[in-house]
């Protein structure tokens, strides 16, 4: 009693919950490393026979999908998922799941949200080495699996680090694209060695050229984990990860006139200045993440687990500011930035300026080149308790608690010739003068300097019930979060503002019935009630706290059938879901340009229904088919009204009455297919095809552009379009040691498709703007096991 005593009061300490995952029956003899990377494994990973719509990508799939290609895409064979690069630079990704974007659906590492504070988006370009530390991902669409999804309105996905291999050894592998960009990676275990430790070791490279031009690519990965088997009961699992990197960015979209005439590849954010190239968008950023993991079987029928993490991120990208004409406008006959001209413009200026003081000044800078910097500093723990209360039924709860704190400014790099950036504190600036100097050199600071400092706790309960044919489960969760913003550009003193509390929750329930061994049917639904995030409540990026906002609802419902016949499994589902209160907020992190607006759009209501089904077969042992269909229709349901804030002051100035009724929701197909076919030739050579249709995809557009009552076209309508991908894996041996050569062909055919952008003026092809795909690239190389 004194154990079980004590160890509740370290779990409740360290504040630490694991999400819903099936636990092995476990006695003190079982508890070695082998049961505890199931368990690391196991963190908010559901069985098939689940009442979720689930899919898990296996390691070995992952090395087939991941050649040149973002993290995300991984799952773009997964039906009601468009998985694509942004724009088509090194890492940088969106994601889709049933028409909704990265804000509504939760991505967990080891069954912990990453998802951000501010506006619930995920940067792919921050997490370049995660794809070398991952063993596992499962996608759960609709309620998922775990009660800490508090933004699962699309479905969750759990990513499972590698744990310590058992047996000790090693791999190198070596890859390069035909557009020239190489990989290199090595990892190496220990296997279980004496009183019961085991490690492993992942370290990557990447370096090269990107596919769109100049944006080049050099990044770093590492990975570590270490378990130890302290006694029986006890172990512990400690993870370290991360990946500095800087890659070149394409950051404008294109008209197709653009494309037509200059390629797919054509980027306008470079241009040459004295035999270099000089791209004015660029990421570069490192975050590092470490956790620390023990788990205690008290008994047969109580088991506990506690994690404590921390990350610090710190990074940003190349940005520039203008007074005036912008540097992207400077272009020369082949549709490059002149930079010759955007610097003779600044040393050939003689405007003069008054200063605060009464005097005056020339030799300003009408263009500059800055760093915008942003990093935080994310720590947090979860505890979960998870008892078999009778051999039918268990129940799991626990809290997860975690602390943000953010911080964003802009830095002076290059006056590109000019003697000096004015800052006008007078017009941009809530303080005004205050004092301060307009006279800014490089490495001095201008526009903005400010972050967040929130907290959140969430408490769950979840029982699970299995007997005989019939598996269900019901949850609950209450969660509670304390928003702060600092602001040190608007303000010279009181820099925080106050807290604010905001509080939700979610309900969520399934069940399936085995009629017979081989057919399943499910039903699950699920209530979710979402405080707003941070940029709503603070969406004048002032520390002036947004009144008049509700939390977001969801209402969620899905029913499907699954058929296991051994060789062959079939996957059925239809959802509904009902989202109401969505809050929309323009370019939530970057200082607006000049002629911009922000605006904040509240009140918003969508219905997202759809049906989805898959299939795999094994169909002879040397032949494999997949395949998935998804039809959806996504539509805003009622008409709203926008605040518009004022660019310089940040101050709400005029509201806007928005017609969006009956609108498709765009940025993502409504209509899905592929199929892929896997053939394995005597015995080793395995070649992979695949097949994607994608129709019925409406432009992205902003609700706030839609102010005109007549106005009811749809955005503009994407093209339908199919790509094929190729892979061919081909194993033997050198010497004693397993050896895998490999070759994927993305977009096989070549063919020319739009991936995304945004609707224009017209809602027709003249006026959009967006990004095409990647043309036909090949990838190549080799992983030797040791």
């Amino acid at each position: 009693m004194k154990k079980i005593t004590t160890s509740v009061f370290y779990t409740l300490f360290f504040g630490t919950v694991a999400a819903w995952g099936q636990l092995p029956a476990m006695t003190p003899d079982t508890l070695d490393i082998e049961w505890l990377d199931e368990i690391i494994v196991s963190s908010s990973q559901l069985e098939e026979k689940a009442p979720v719509t689930l899919q898990t990508i296996g390691k070995d799939d992952i090395k087939y999908y991941l050649g040149g290609r973002t993290y995300p895409e991984m799952m773009r064979n997964i039906g009601g998922v468009y998985a694509t690069s942004e724009s088509g630079s090194y890492g940088d990704a969106k994601i889709n799941i049933r028409g909704f974007k990265q804000e509504n659906f939760t991505v967990l590492l080891n069954g912990i949200p990453l998802s951000g504070f501010r506006s619930g988006s995920l940067f792919w370009n921050n997490w370049l080495g995660l794809s070398d530390a991952t063993f596992r991902v499962q996608l759960q669409k609709g309620i998922g699996g775990s009660m800490l999804a508090a933004n699962s309105m699309g479905g969750t996905i759990n990513i499972v680090t590698q744990p310590a291999a058992q047996t000790g050894g090693g791999e190198a592998t070596f890859g390069l694209t035909d557009y020239g960009c190489y990989n290199l990676r090595l990892s190496i275990s220990t296997g279980k060695m004496k009183h019961g430790w085991a490690l492993s070791f992942v370290g990557s490279r990447t370096w090269g050229d990107g596919y769109v031009d100049a944006t080049p690519v050099q990044a770093w990965g590492y990975f570590f984990n270490l378990q130890k088997t302290l006694h029986p009961r006890h172990s512990l699992s400690f993870t370290l990860f991360g990946s500095p990197e800087r890659h070149g960015q394409r950051s404008q979209k294109l008209s197709d006139e653009e494309v037509r005439t200059r390629g797919k590849k054509y980027n306008k954010n470079w241009g040459e200045y004295n035999g270099k190239i000089y791209n004015v968008s660029e990421n570069f950023y490192h975050k590092p993440y470490f956790s620390a993991t023990h788990f205690f079987t008290v008994s047969d029928k109580l088991f506990l687990s506690n994690t404590v993490y921390f990350s610090i991120g710190s990074g940003g990208g190349k940005w520039n500011e203008s007074a005036g004409k912008k540097i992207t406008t400077y272009q020369n006959a082949g549709g490059q930035i002149d930079w010759a001209a955007v610097i003779a413009d600044n040393v050939n200026n003689t405007d003069e300026i008054v200063l605060p003081g009464g005097g005056t000044a020339t030799g300003y800078a009408k263009n500059i080149l800055s760093d915008y910097l942003a990093g935080h500093i994310w720590a947090g723990g979860k505890s979960s308790l998870d008892v078999a209360l009778s051999e039918q039924l268990r129940l799991s709860t626990g809290l997860h608690y975690q602390y943000f704190y953010s911080w964003q400014n802009e830095r002076i790099t290059d006056l590109l010739g000019g003697t000096f950036w004015y800052e006008d504190y007078g017009k941009n600036a809530l303080a005004g003068w205050a004092g301060r100097s307009p006279i800014k050199k490089v490495g001095d600071y201008i526009r903005l300097h400010n972050g967040d400092r929130d907290q959140h706790l969430s408490v769950y309960s979840q029982l699970d019930y299995t007997a005989g044919r019939i598996q269900a489960f019901a949850g609950i969760t209450g969660m509670v979060t304390a928003y702060q913003h600092w602001d040190k550009y608007n303000y010279t003193a009181n820099y925080y503002s106050d807290r604010k509390l905001s509080a939700g929750g979610n309900l969520k329930a399934g069940i399936s019935f085995h009629p017979a061994r081989r057919h399943l049917f499910f039903l699950n639904g699920g209530y979710y009630s979402r405080a707003p995030y941070s940029s709503v409540y603070f969406a004048s990026n002032t520390n002036d706290i947004t009144h008049q906002v509700k939390n977001e609802k969801n209402y969620m419902v899905e029913t499907g059938y699954k058929w296991n016949c051994d060789a062959i499994q079939l996957t059925i589902s239809g959802y509904y879901n009902y989202w109401m209160n969505k809050a929309l907020l323009s370019d939530p992190y970057k200082p607006l340009d000049e002629g911009q607006i922000r605006y904040m759009v509240t009140g918003l209501d969508a219905q997202h229904i759809g049906l989805e089904a898959s299939y795999t077969q094994q169909v002879m042992k040397w032949l494999s088919l997949s395949a998935f269909v998804s039809a959806g229709d996504w539509r805003w349901k009622n008409n709203v009204k926008a605040t518009v804030y004022d660019p310089y002051t940040s101050l709400p100035v005029d509201t806007l009455q928005l017609y969006t009724d009956g609108l498709f929701v765009g940025d993502a197909p409504q209509t899905q297919m592929g199929i892929t076919v896997t053939v394995t030739l005597f015995n080793q050579l395995a070649l992979r095809a695949e097949c994607r249709y994608n129709d019925r995809m409406y432009a992205n557009f902003d609700p706030a552009t839609r102010t005109y009552a007549a106005d009811h076209s749809q955005s503009y309508r994407i093209p339908a379009s199919w790509v094929g991908d190729v892979h061919i894996h081909f194993p033997f041996k050198v010497g004693h040691l397993a050896t895998v050569l490999f070759f994927t062909c993305n977009n096989l055919f070549d063919t020319l498709y739009i991936e995304r952008g945004d609707d224009g003026a017209t809602h027709d092809l003249a006026s959009f703007r967006g990004f095409w795909n990647t043309g036909r690239t090949v990838s190549v190389g080799g992983r030797i096991q040791f």
